[in-house]
């Protein structure tokens, strides 16, 4: 017991040395955190940013790009109309030239009478296309079917 009434000064002294070390060691570890902290939200920040302008310029050349397509389309769908006269082989006319008369009742070309049939034929194209496409998938399904069960 004599010793620590001897040495207890000391003791609190290398307590209060060791507290203060560890104190000191926290508030350093603390900034360190803080500025790594910091330094990884600026590099978030940038990273956010970097992705926003790189977002913003594919969708930018995204919607370019399906504007034209659209307009291609659309032209397609206009170009020159596809028109067709069931009747005397006389009332049929070269298709460059419909502006004439080629003896209609009223005097309007037939041909130029005719209802244009263009969009018909697209839409019977686009159905083709798409049963096509559902058959191959049919064909393909058959065939792996047929090569799991032999």
């Amino acid at each position: 017991m004599t010793f620590l009434l001897r040495f207890w000064p000391h003791a609190l002294a290398a307590l209060a040395v060791v507290g203060a070390v560890m104190y000191f060691s926290h508030v350093r570890y603390k900034a360190g955190y803080e500025a790594a902290t910091a330094v990884m939200q600026q590099e978030l920040n940038r990273e956010r940013e970097l992705r926003k302008a790189v977002d913003w310029k594919v969708r930018q050349d995204y919607e370019t790009r399906i504007a034209e397509l659209n307009s291609q389309v659309a032209r397609a769908r206009r170009g020159p109309a596809i028109r067709c006269v069931l009747g005397d082989p006389s009332e049929v006319r070269e298709g460059r030239d419909t502006s004439g008369s080629a003896g209609g009742a009223t005097g309007e070309s037939a041909v130029r009478a005719a209802r244009d049939i263009r969009s018909d034929i697209v839409q019977r194209g686009e159905t083709c296309e798409r049963l096509r496409q559902q058959l191959i998938a049919i064909k393909a399904r058959q065939d792996s079917l047929r090569e799991a069960h032999p």
